[in-house]
């Protein structure tokens, strides 16, 4: 059976390297919304937020 209990490094490492996935994620979302968004109302957003 594998073990699936991590080390206190490699947690730290995965979670950080998902916290950089969602900030990539969360940039190319951004601009794609924004562009969307931009091309709809012909106005510029104000803001933008992710969880």
């Amino acid at each position: 059976m594998v073990s699936t209990v991590k080390t206190k490094p490699e947690a730290i490492a995965r979670f950080k390297a998902a916290i950089e996935r969602k900030r990539q994620i969360a940039a190319e979302l951004e601009k794609e919304m924004t562009e969307e968004y931009e091309k709809q109302t012909g106005k510029k957003v104000k803001s933008f937020f992710v969880l």
